[in-house]
């Protein structure tokens, strides 16, 4: 009898393993689509070009146009200079992260009154995203031809985005 009882005891524990592994299967993707679903959702939200202010604490602020691309990467064009052209010109990229939340890195050059360069600014921010509305906040690095790095710098930008 007692043989019995460990064989029926055996047998339960194998099924509840059994079940725990299959939840486990089953939970696994439905995680994955719902991270997903999410990254998508923000990613929608995201793309296109949005109209920003660029403040850094002793310095009037800065308009710039931030593209958000579908690929993650994000180009800056911004303040005009003379001629017309944009005095800073920026690359990097950019993620959701989370439902409401993005974050993204962009590298310009930033040239002097005169033209020559002073170096190349590394900017980290991160924040939210509501409607045609989003808002961070990090820092960035002045990397120096001398090869000196200068920073952190205090940086925040808000967006509204730009309609056709």
């Amino acid at each position: 009898m007692i043989e019995r009882l460990a064989h029926v005891r055996k047998l339960l524990t194998a099924l509840r393993a059994g079940a725990v592994l299959v939840v486990a299967t089953v939970a696994l993707p439905l995680t994955t689509t719902v991270a997903g679903a999410q990254a998508n959702e923000v990613r929608n939200q995201v793309v296109g070009h949005w109209d920003t202010t660029v403040r850094s604490p002793g310095k009037p602020p800065t308009r710039v146009l931030l593209e958000f691309r579908l690929d993650l990467r994000i180009e800056m064009l911004g303040q005009i200079g003379v001629g017309g052209e944009p005095v800073y010109v920026g690359t990097g990229s950019w993620r959701g992260t989370g439902p409401t939340a993005l974050s993204f890195d962009v590298t310009h050059p930033l040239p002097a009154p005169d033209g020559t360069l002073l170096g190349n600014i590394r900017c980290h921010q991160e924040g939210t995203l509501s409607a045609d509305r989003f808002s961070v906040s990090g820092e960035a690095f002045l990397d120096q031809p001398d090869g000196t790095t200068a920073g952190p710098f205090p940086v925040s930008m808000d967006g509204v985005r730009v309609r056709n």
